[in-house]
């Protein structure tokens, strides 16, 4: 097994500290109540959404409190082929508490770059794949550096992560 090159210096502040390494803390979920959720999801999908054919939500009559294994109890769309009705996010509900937990920050970096950082990593995409997004990330993470930041501190920050890619690039066997 391969070595990791070390990627913290003594003049790096923990940079990575709290991402490949360090003590594991619980995200902050997102909480709603359940009868809110679902009447906005219907307004969502009745009133907001352009829709080809009808928009109408039908909503059980007969939903109760312990219902039986075969009562239905669930809203659902009355013309939904795409099976997108119910998904939340598509409606505008989760973006606040997207923008958030992907603007915190995690060993000095937000969490949205550090997403897109590990998703480059998968089984088919190629060194020019990887450094095209590399150059994407370090114009994003340029445009949005604390302003304590020095352009020589972005600069060292992307050379770690350089080296973090290098080191997880997978490995081709035929």
């Amino acid at each position: 097994m391969p070595v990791l090159p070390p990627i913290c210096s003594s003049s790096t502040p923990g940079i990575i500290s709290e991402v490949i390494s360090g003590v594991p803390r619980l995200a902050v979920p997102y909480t709603e109540l359940a009868r809110y959720v679902a009447e906005y999801r219907n307004y969502h999908w009745e009133f907001v959404m352009t829709h080809r054919k009808s928009a109408a939500v039908v909503v059980p009559e007969r939903a109760s409190p312990y219902p039986l294994k075969s009562d239905e109890i669930s809203d659902r769309a009355d013309a939904d082929s795409g099976r997108n009705f119910g998904r939340i996010a598509r409606s505008g509900l989760l973006d606040e508490f997207v923008t958030a937990a992907g603007s915190r920050l995690l060993g000095g970096i937000p969490a949205k770059h550090w997403r897109r950082f590990l998703k480059m990593f998968t089984e088919t995409a190629t060194e020019t794949d990887i450094e095209r997004i590399m150059a994407s990330l370090a114009t994003e993470l340029d445009a949005s550096r604390p302003s304590s930041w020095t352009t020589a501190d972005v600069d060292e920050i992307l050379e770690h992560v350089r080296r973090l890619a290098e080191f997880g690039l997978p490995q081709r066997t035929r």
